[in-house]
């Protein structure tokens, strides 16, 4: 009379009056246990996930970054920024400039080396971003000429034809 302990329980052989539960079928869950290399797996995959959103983050984080403005003093050589000073009224293509000073510089020196950008002196209004042409710097004009004007009436403002950056060998020629 003995029974192996099973699904009936193991005191159904001490206990024969008593009614055996057995759980339906549908209520039965199994939990099966993963083996260890694919837990390894696992963490591998989380590892590398997270790998990839610090460095996405890094990249994003260094691509946002403020841009600091420089003053005179640490003007870079690569945006060749300059400040012009005019005494009288010039002209730019659309766009008229009074007497005063203006910032001109290559606002991406790398990427876009035609195009120039003229703001205000402090730099919080843009008059003028526009493509311009290279041209090479004419052999009898002297190097503290930065820019060269162009054909006007008495009238009107004289119009910048070329913008000659100090120190390089070409200018930009604004397109009218």
């Amino acid at each position: 009379m003995t029974q192996k302990a099973g699904r009936a329980g193991y005191f159904q052989p001490f206990l024969p009056f008593l009614p055996v539960f057995t759980p339906p079928p549908a209520a039965v869950t199994s939990y099966r246990t993963k083996d260890k290399s694919s837990f390894f797996q696992e963490d591998k995959a989380m590892t590398r996930r997270s790998l990839l959103a610090v460095v996405a983050g890094v990249a994003l984080t260094g691509l946002t970054a403020p841009v600091a403005t420089r003053t005179r003093e640490n003007a870079n050589d690569l945006d060749r920024m300059m400040f012009v000073k005019f005494t009288r009224p010039v002209a730019l293509p659309g766009v008229a400039l009074g007497a005063g000073t203006y910032v001109f510089e290559l606002p991406d020196p790398i990427d876009a080396w035609n195009v120039v950008r003229v703001t205000s002196q402090d730099r919080r209004r843009v008059y003028l971003t526009a493509f311009t042409r290279i041209v090479d710097r004419p052999r009898g004009l002297r190097p503290d000429q930065v820019v060269s004007f162009g054909e006007a009436s008495p009238s009107a403002p004289q119009p910048i034809k070329v913008w000659w950056p100090t120190g390089d060998s070409t200018g930009r020629e604004f397109i009218y």
